[in-house]
């Protein structure tokens, strides 16, 4: 059976405010699977407080 993949994630990179209720949070994974090194980025809604909308994309 092949190892496992395993990413561990770091401190966020940076957060941004684009409006009153939305956010953006950066990220950087490294890990041992293929590609090794991913960014990601976290869009995400705000209602009440709570998340309503949530995008993840490299």
């Amino acid at each position: 059976m092949p190892p496992r993949s395993t990413r561990t994630p770091p401190p966020v990179w940076g957060a941004a405010q684009d409006g009153p209720d939305r956010w953006t949070v950066t990220q950087r994974l490294d890990g041992n699977s293929p590609g090794n090194t991913i960014d990601l980025r976290y869009d995400f809604t705000l209602d009440g407080g709570q998340i309503s909308r949530l995008v993840i994309a490299p």
